[in-house]
């Protein structure tokens, strides 16, 4: 398991819930965190007056400002919070659109009050230097206020974008609420219209919360929502009289679902049973894999750069990070377990030029009311030893004794590396007259084919003391083929260990 640690922490002041990164281009060095304050000695005129003793909410929208330097490789960060908007709402989600809207940087927020509010990136001065500060946004949405009710609007509880995939100038966002119904929106021209609105659960006829509805990245017509009723909806928006189906397969409240931004047909969702489901959106019976998380899954976020790792807030459980390989079954990759109370908000940080070496993390906690920076360690001898393919070409051989100088190769390469155990190792002898063995890892880093090996090579073999002759490095879409010409000057290369931060420094400059 990958190690991590505590950068940065910051006091939020009120209860937070929500931490989401900014995706645009350009705006990379955003993120927000946002916060549900329930006021229980408080009571809103509006509930008084219609007879109901719901307590008021408060929120806040915290703006913080994330940088690295670039040729960094340690996972040095420095933040500072920027804003602080008071609200007089609470906020129970909070998505960024993924592209501009009419030169819009915009983010949707699902607000205590029933309705889903909008604010934008505006660019201001303060002490003569150039900042983008958040702006609340003309726009604003809500369902119909249910005369019946004494409580008002019921709570929004979630939002979603339909351009996470595909970008588009008039992407749609869908929003859950408490009394199980959901809603979509189009925005057009700087105008926002009601498309559907439907019940989306219930539980023996009576209002549930939906806690959360989200896209199809690729397909903005389907929208899957989750519930206390313990069931997992699709929908078509065309169409919402009927579910496309409904999944029983969880066994408490779905509270968290996201389809993969890369990979067309998977989905993750979260549970209160805590337990996360990969599925396969075209067979929607059983799912694919399951994880268990040791506590309630309340948000999944897919990371932007390595697809196969899934970041899940596992309220009781810290914050975890789960490795996802395809053919595998999910296993945990990094664990984060500083927060002191209900782990709730969570995303990747974005940066403008992705960091491969380790990945950044802000997470944030309800009750000790804290926003936390975190790495998740990827060391460069770690990621060299998950190499996907190695190559040995040897004079032919019989099997035995091929299998054996495999083995004794793979040894010495790993001793190199620094000596990390892999997941799986196996060989493979076609009937050429060279011999294959390959390893393979949960987590293939995908900086290896940003490698310029080519020019590298001979650097390398110095750094691993290996005749550059007998190896060299082929880069082949997202993989690494290391070539083993001469196996014998591999075992003979006496140094037990080779120099990790001149390795460090060689593959930062390997970049493309």
């Amino acid at each position: 398991m990958a190690t991590c640690e505590s950068i940065l922490k910051f006091d939020t002041a009120q209860t937070a819930d929500c931490v989401e990164a900014c995706p645009v281009s350009g705006h990379e060095a955003t993120m927000v965190v946002a916060t549900y304050q329930l006021n229980t000695n408080d009571f809103s005129k509006q509930n008084m007056s219609t007879g109901g003793l719901r307590p008021s909410q408060s929120g806040t929208l915290q703006q913080y400002c994330v940088l690295t330097n670039e040729l960094d490789t340690h996972g040095d960060i420095r933040a500072a919070k920027v804003q602080d908007v008071e609200l007089d709402y609470g906020v129970l989600d909070a998505k960024w659109s993924s592209s501009p809207l009419h030169d819009n940087v915009v983010l949707a927020l699902a607000t205590s009050n029933g309705s889903v509010e909008f604010f934008t990136l505006a660019e201001t001065f303060q002490a003569g230097k150039r900042v983008e500060l958040l702006k609340k946004m003309s726009w604003e949405v809500t369902l119909q206020e249910d005369k019946n009710s004494v409580c008002g609007n019921p709570m929004c509880l979630s939002v979603d974008w339909s351009n996470r995939a595909m970008t588009s100038t008039s992407p749609f966002i869908c929003a859950s609420f408490a009394d199980g119904k959901i809603a979509v929106w189009q925005i057009s021209n700087q105008t926002i219209s009601l498309e559907s609105e439907w019940q989306g659960h219930n539980l023996h006829g009576a209002a549930i919360e939906s806690w959360i509805s989200a896209f199809d990245c690729f397909n903005p017509n389907i929208i899957f929502t989750g519930a206390d009723d313990c069931t997992l909806k699709g929908w078509d928006k065309r169409s919402t009289e009927f579910p496309t189906f409904i999944s029983r397969h969880h066994t408490m409240g779905v509270c968290s679902i996201q389809f993969h931004p890369g990979e067309e047909h998977l989905c993750a969702v979260g549970s209160y049973d805590e337990v996360i489901t990969l599925w396969d959106t075209r067979q929607m019976k059983n799912p694919l894999s399951e994880y268990h998380a040791g506590g309630g899954v309340w948000r999944l976020k897919w990371n932007p750069h390595l697809p196969n790792l899934l970041l899940a807030a596992c309220m009781h459980n810290g914050f975890q990070i789960v490795s996802s390989k395809s053919g595998s079954p999910p296993a945990i990759h990094c664990h984060y377990t500083e927060h002191g109370s209900l782990a709730y908000g969570v995303d990747w940080w974005n940066p403008k030029k992705p960091i491969m070496e380790y990945q950044i993390v802000g997470s944030c906690s309800f009750y000790d009311k804290e926003f936390h920076l975190w790495r998740c360690n990827t060391t460069i001898t770690k990621l060299l030893n998950q190499v996907a393919f190695v190559m040995i070409h040897a004079s032919p051989l019989d099997r035995l004794r091929a299998s054996s100088l495999q083995a004794q190769i793979l040894g010495k390469i790993i001793r190199c590396f620094g000596g990390i155990l892999l997941r799986e190792v196996w060989a493979v002898f076609p009937e050429l007259d060279h011999q294959t063995a390959t390893i393979s890892s949960a987590d293939l880093p995908q900086f290896l084919s940003t490698f310029t090996y080519f020019e590298r090579r001979l650097q390398i073999c110095q750094l691993l003391q290996i005749e550059h002759r007998s190896v060299c490095f082929i880069k082949q879409r997202a993989q690494v083929f290391i070539v083993v010409n001469d196996p014998l000057s591999v075992l003979e290369s006496s140094r037990p260990r080779c120099d990790t931060q001149k390795i460090r420094a060689l593959c930062v400059t390997s970049r493309s």
